[in-house]
C-alpha cells in the first residue's frame, strides 16, 4: 500500500514547481522608458565663429529617475552640450541605464540633432521633441528649445577704483528665445554659464571667472575687461585704476538708426585734452552694424544692437557706446522736376504715397533739379541741377520738409545731361557728364556734432584724380553704379551718339581715396551692338548687375543684359540677353531688396514687367519667369525712373510729362504707385500722385525720425 504524501509535502512540491516555471520564464517584463531631462534648452552664440554649442538643464527631481527643465528658464544656463539619458524600468522594480541602447530621434532636425549616445546639438531657433524607443516601448518625448545669445551688455560699462581696490562686473546676456521673444539674463558665472573673463593688462588688473576685477597695485592706468560666452559673444567694459585716467567719450551716445542708414561717431578725451593718437573703431556685432575702422562712420546692417568701441593709439584709451539698428521703412519720397524747377515731396505710410502736407513741392530755384540723392545719414540731400552742378538741401527727418542750404553750388562740368551716383556709405558722390565724356568725384563731409555746429557738414571736396576722370573708353555714357561694398564702379555707355557701335559697361576699382582705376579688361559689351544698347541699370542683393538695353527701333522685343560681379570686380555675362516679350523700349531695370524679383520698365510701350529670376549652373546663367497675377502693368508714356522700398512691397515709377510751349500747356509729370504682392507680382492698377514737368528718378527716404 502506497502512503499518501502529507499536506506539508504537497505544499513544498507546489513551491518547487513554481520556482521551476519562474526559472524557465523570460524574467521581468519592460514596463516603461523615461528620458531625462524631461525638458531642456540649448542656446548658441550669434558670433560667426562660435558655432552652436551652448546647453543647460535645471536639475529638479520629478518622478523616479527623471529630471525636469523649465522651458526658457535661463537662470541655470550653462554653455555646453545637453546630454539626454534614457532609463528602462522593469516589472520587478529594477531599472537600467539604456542611453546607448535606445533609438534617439529629433522631431525637428532643422532645430536640433541628437547623436546615438543621446547628445543634443542646436542647429537653429525653435523647438524639437527628443524621443527614445527601446524594445518597441517609446518614452514620453522631452521638449528641447534652441535659443540664441545675441550680445552681452556689461554692468557697469565704466568704473574707477583706487590702486589695490576691486570692482565686480556683471555680464548680461541678451537672448532671442525659441518663441521669438527677447530675454536678458545675468550670465556672469563661469561655473554655470561657461563665461570667461579677461583683463587686457593682467599686470595691472586681474579678473576671476565670476567677473571680480582686482588691482594688482602695480601702478595706475586703464584696462578693458572682457566677458566671453558660448564660444564667441563678447561684452567689454573699461576699468580705470588709481588717479582717474583719461577715457574716450564716444558721441553720439546710444543712438538708433535704420538699416541702410549711416551715422558718424567721434571720440574725445574725457578731460578735454586734445587727442594724441589715431582713433581705431570697431563694431562688436558686425552682423548688426559695420564701422569704418579709421573714420568712425557706421552703417546699419540688420536689426539689433552692437557695441561701438573706440581705441586711441599710443595711449590705449578706450570708450564705447551702444548702437541700435531698426528695420528700415520708407517714410518720404523725393522727385526732381527739371522743367518746373521744383522737388516733389511725398509722404509714404501704410503702402500709400501722398503729397507731403508740410511741403509740396519744394522750390529751390533755378536751375532745376535733374536728379536727387538722399544721403544715408538722413540729414540732407543733393541734386544735380540743369547746369550739372551739385546743390545741397537739408532735410527735417521728422516732417520731411526740405530747406535750401544757400551753399555755393559745386560745379562739375558744362551744362548738359548729367547723372550721378553716391557710394553706399555716403562717403563720396560722383557726377557723370554725357556731353564731356567725363566723371567728377567729391568727398562728402559727414554730419557729426562738430560739423553741425560749424555748419560744414555736407560740404564737398574734389577728389584728386577725379576732377575730372576722362577715360578714352567712355562713349556717350548715361548711367553709373557702385557695388554694395563700395569697392567697384561701373559706367554704362550707350554709344547712341556714334553710328551705333557696340554699347559697353566700363569697370573700375575704387581706391581708399575714392579714385577710380580701370580694371582689365576695361569694359564688357552690353546690348546687341546694332539695334539696342545699354541704358539704366541696377545691382541686386547678390551683387549681380543688370542693365536695360534701349532700342533704336520699336517693333521688336527689347532685352536686359545680366552680369555677375567677381571678387576682383570684373563682370561675367550670365548668358544671352534676356528678351522682354512685348517691350518696345526697355529703358530701366530694378530688383527687389528682399527677393529675386526683377522689374523692367518699357518706356515706349508704357508698361512695367515683373519677373522672378534664377541663376544656376556652371558657368552660371540666368532664367526669367513672368510672375503670375502681376507680370505686366500699364504705366506712363514718358517713364524712365523707378524706386522700390526696403521691404520690397512698394514700387514707384515716374513719368516726366511733356514740356510744351503754349498752346497747349505743358503736361505735368506723375508717379505711378504699385503695391507688390508676396510673390512679387504688381497690383492690378497703379495709383498716381502728381509731379512737376521733367520729373525723373524718384527716390525713397528711409532714415528714422530724429536720426
Amino acid at each position: 500500500m502506497i502512503a499518501k504524501p502529507s499536506r506539508t509535502a504537497l505544499w513544498g512540491m507546489a513551491v518547487f514547481f513554481v520556482l521551476i516555471l519562474a526559472a524557465c520564464s523570460n524574467g521581468p517584463s519592460l514596463h516603461f522608458v523615461t528620458v531625462t531631462p524631461a525638458s531642456g534648452t540649448i542656446f548658441f552664440s550669434s558670433a560667426p565663429a562660435a558655432g552652436v554649442k551652448g546647453a543647460f538643464a535645471a536639475r529638479n527631481s520629478a518622478r523616479k529617475g527623471a529630471e525636469v527643465v523649465s522651458p526658457q528658464d535661463l537662470s541655470t544656463a550653462s554653455c555646453g552640450s545637453l546630454q539626454f539619458k534614457a532609463t528602462a524600468f522593469f516589472s520587478d522594480g529594477h531599472s537600467v541605464d539604456e542611453t546607448n541602447a535606445v533609438t534617439w530621434s529629433s522631431s525637428n532636425t532643422s532645430v536640433a540633432s541628437i547623436s546615438p549616445s543621446g547628445l543634443a546639438a542646436g542647429i537653429g531657433l525653435g523647438t524639437s521633441m527628443i524621443g527614445a524607443s527601446f524594445n518597441t516601448v517609446s518614452a514620453t518625448p522631452a521638449s528641447l528649445e534652441v535659443d540664441e545669445l545675441n550680445t552681452i551688455s556689461m554692468k557697469p560699462l565704466t568704473a574707477t577704483i583706487a590702486s589695490g581696490g576691486s570692482q565686480s562686473f556683471q555680464a548680461l546676456g541678451n537672448f532671442t528665445l525659441a518663441n521669438g521673444s527677447n530675454s536678458q539674463q545675468d550670465i556672469s558665472s563661469n561655473s554655470t554659464f561657461g563665461t570667461t573673463w579677461m583683463s587686457s593688462n593682467m599686470n595691472l588688473v586681474t579678473v576671476d571667472q565670476n567677473g571680480n576685477a582686482t588691482s594688482t597695485g602695480n601702478g595706475s592706468g586703464q584696462v578693458t575687461i572682457t566677458a566671453t560666452s558660448c564660444g564667441g559673444t563678447k561684452g567689454m567694459a573699461t576699468l580705470t585704476v588709481g588717479v582717474p585716467a583719461v577715457t574716450l567719450n564716444v558721441t553720439p551716445m546710444t543712438p538708433t538708426i535704420a538699416t541702410g542708414s549711416t551715422i558718424q561717431f567721434t571720440a574725445a578725451h574725457s578731460d578735454g585734452s586734445p587727442l594724441t593718437g589715431a582713433i581705431t573703431w570697431q563694431s562688436l556685432s558686425t552682423g548688426v552694424a559695420t564701422i569704418e575702422a579709421n573714420s568712425g562712420l557706421a552703417a546699419g546692417v540688420a536689426s539689433g544692437s552692437s557695441t561701438i568701441m573706440a581705441t586711441e593709439s599710443g595711449t590705449n584709451f578706450t570708450g564705447n557706446t551702444t548702437l541700435t539698428v531698426q528695420t528700415a521703412a520708407a517714410r518720404f519720397a523725393y522727385l526732381g522736376n527739371l522743367d518746373t524747377q521744383t522737388i516733389s515731396n511725398y509722404m509714404v505710410s501704410a503702402g500709400a504715397v501722398t503729397a507731403n502736407s508740410n511741403q509740396n513741392p519744394f522750390t529751390p530755384g533755378t536751375p532745376g533739379p535733374q536728379q536727387v540723392f538722399v544721403h544715408p545719414s538722413g540729414d540732407f540731400l543733393y541734386y544735380i541741377d540743369a547746369g550739372c552742378s551739385l546743390q545741397t538741401v537739408f532735410i527735417n527727418s521728422t516732417t520731411g520738409v526740405l530747406t535750401y542750404s544757400n551753399r555755393t553750388p559745386t560745379p562739375t562740368s558744362a551744362p548738359g545731361a548729367c547723372v550721378g551716383v553716391m557710394d553706399p556709405l555716403g562717403v563720396r558722390i560722383y557726377v557723370l557728364s554725357e556731353g564731356n565724356n567725363a566723371i567728377y568725384g567729391f568727398t562728402i563731409t559727414q554730419p557729426d556734432a562738430l560739423t553741425k555746429m560749424n555748419n560744414t557738414y555736407a560740404d564737398l571736396t574734389p577728389i584728386m584724380g577725379m576732377t575730372p576722370l576722362t577715360d578714352a573708353s567712355l562713349n556717350f555714357p548715361d548711367w553709373m553704379m557702385i557695388d554694395r561694398a563700395g569697392q567697384f564702379a561701373y559706367v554704362v555707355n550707350n554709344a547712341f551718339g556714334t553710328t551705333q557701335s557696340q554699347g559697353t559697361i566700363n569697370q573700375y576699382s575704387v581706391d581708399s581715396a575714392g579714385v577710380w582705376h580701370a580694371l582689365s579688361p576695361a569694359s564688357v559689351n552690353a546690348g546687341n551692338g546694332t539695334t539696342n544698347g545699354p541704358f539704366f541699370g541696377t545691382i541686386d542683393r547678390h551683387n549681380n548687375l543688370f542693365v536695360a538695353n534701349l532700342g533704336t527701333q520699336v517693333t521688336t522685343d527689347e532685352t536686359v543684359s545680366a552680369f555677375s560681379i567677381g571678387a576682383g570686380g570684373q563682370l561675367t555675362s550670365l548668358g544671352a540677353d534676356m528678351q522682354i516679350t512685348g517691350a518696345k523700349g526697355t529703358i530701366n531695370v530694378i530688383t527687389s531688396p528682399v527677393a529675386d524679383n526683377m522689374y523692367v520698365l518699357d518706356a515706349s510701350g508704357a508698361h512695367v514687367f515683373a519677373y522672378s529670376y534664377t541663376i544656376s549652373g556652371a558657368p552660371a546663367t540666368i532664367t526669367l519667369a513672368p510672375i503670375a497675377g502681376g507680370a505686366s502693368r500699364t504705366t506712363g508714356a514718358n517713364t524712365d525712373g523707378m524706386a522700390i522700398d526696403p521691404t520690397g512691397t512698394l514700387l514707384l515709377v515716374d513719368d516726366f510729362g511733356v514740356n510744351q510751349a503754349p498752346p497747349p500747356p505743358p503736361t505735368l509729370g506723375s508717379v505711378f504707385v504699385y503695391t507688390v504682392a508676396a510673390n512679387g507680382g504688381l497690383s492690378t492698377a497703379a495709383t498716381t500722385v502728381p509731379a512737376g514737368v521733367g520729373a525723373e528718378f524718384v527716390t525713397f527716404y528711409t532714415a528714422l525720425a530724429g536720426q
